[in-house]
């Protein structure tokens, strides 16, 4: 199931070298609709033809079986243009799931030719049956201005539609919404409270918020110990940005005892994910800052990557600082860091729902990669797996050929 979030990277960005925070941008993502589980049927013929013959005989639920059956490739050969000739036929009979997944096809060009009006057409549809997923869509639309005019206050609208039925993704938007006054007064206090809604749900992203919004202030007095606290908690989930201002606390000895290589740990995480800051803060310890151990291999590594990454870092390396690594790196050290920077940038990207509002609008059609979450229910928590992700990250650095370091800055 896909669930990746509106925002660019949340409410705001905090650099760790400038004290000064940013209200971040809302970057593109769209939900399709939720997976219905695929029946054991598949693996056999008969049950198999037995799901076609209830599909054609207009039987919605073994239509949108059968058409994520084909979009995944499970027991049928993957043939996206079929996929969507199922999702459409229970589209057409009304099912608001399948007519969100028309309109997510549309934005992709998976199966269909690619048609934002279209897609705002269908999301249109659904959101209008009251369908949560489609009305955050549809709300991404308005707000981007992608297959319509852009219209701030009818975006704002549809996302608390969604927000009020307890989606967590539209909760935390909504909160960016009345953090910055778009579509809605700006009110500090209500983007606190939203976010505190998707937190209840253990909701990655909506966590991070809030201990960005203790970090800074907004909406709430200033609280270390309550920004270290759901920090913790996003970060554990695996929220990148999260593991990247936890190591800044460790870094900066807020709300803990200094803890360097605490710091270095949750950075080495973040960065695992392809976050940017995380690399020009490593850079920055691995030269020296803070008495870190130095390593100038390292640094000119982490530097390479900060220069080259798409993540929005807040302040990456000069070409100065570059020459001035390079000039204390031998030319096998130079040819080492920048051959593993190549690799490590190919096999390392960052999550796609936190890049540039104006890059593709294309998914992962296993959708929201930083929860794996395959369904959504109103009020139910998301499954806390990612501890488990972190335990296996965190053993895979001690078979790294590079020695390598974590560090970031706020996201």
């Amino acid at each position: 199931m896909r669930y990746p979030i509106i925002v660019k990277a949340l409410l705001l960005t905090v650099s760790r070298s400038i004290a000064a925070t940013t209200l971040l941008l809302l970057a593109p993502a769209l939900i399709a609709a939720q997976e219905l589980p695929l029946s054991a049927s598949l693996h056999t013929d008969l049950k198999t033809e037995r799901m076609f013959s209830r599909a054609e005989a207009g039987y919605v639920d073994d239509q949108i079986k059968l058409a994520r059956a084909f979009q995944l490739g499970t027991g049928v050969g993957r043939d996206p243009a079929e996929a969507a000739r199922w999702f459409l036929k229970a589209a057409n009979f009304g099912s608001p799931m399948a007519q969100t997944e028309i309109g997510y096809l549309y934005m992709r060009g998976e199966g269909l030719s690619r048609d934002e009006q279209q897609a705002f057409k269908w999301f249109q549809r659904a959101a209008a049956a009251d369908y949560a997923p489609a009305q955050y869509d549809l709300a991404y639309l308005l707000l981007s201005g992608q297959g319509t005019g852009r219209d701030f206050p009818a975006g704002a609208t549809w996302l608390a539609q969604a927000a009020h039925q307890g989606f967590a993704p539209a909760q935390v938007n909504l909160a960016v919404l009345y953090s910055r006054g778009i579509g809605v007064e700006r009110n500090e206090a209500e983007a606190h409270r939203w976010c505190q809604e998707a937190a209840k749900q253990h909701f990655a992203p909506g966590e991070f918020s809030l201990g960005l919004m203790y970090e800074s202030g907004i909406g709430v007095v200033k609280d270390a110990s309550q920004a270290l606290r759901w920090y913790r908690k996003a970060a554990e989930q695996g929220d990148s940005r999260a593991e990247n201002n936890l190591a800044g606390l460790y870094e900066e000895g807020a709300a803990v005892p200094q803890d360097l290589e605490e710091a270095v740990k949750w950075y080495k995480l973040a960065a695992e994910q392809g976050n940017g800051n995380s690399y020009i803060n490593l850079a920055r310890l691995y030269a020296g800052a803070r008495g870190y151990k130095r390593d100038y291999s390292l640094a000119y590594f982490w530097s390479l990557l900060a220069q080259r990454s798409p993540w929005p870092v807040f302040t990456g390396p000069s070409q100065r600082l570059i020459e001035l690594l390079r000039n204390r790196l031998s030319t096998e050290q130079l040819t080492s860091a920048e051959a593993q920077a190549e690799d490590w940038a190919d096999k390392h990207a960052p999550n796609a729902a936190l890049l540039d509002v104006n890059k593709s609008v294309r998914r992962n059609p296993h959708g929201w990669q930083d929860l794996g979450t395959s369904k959504w229910r109103p009020g139910l928590p998301r499954p806390r797996h990612w501890a488990r992700r972190r335990d296996e990250l965190l053993q895979k650095q001690q078979n790294l050929p590079f020695r390598w370091p974590l560090h970031q800055s706020h996201i």
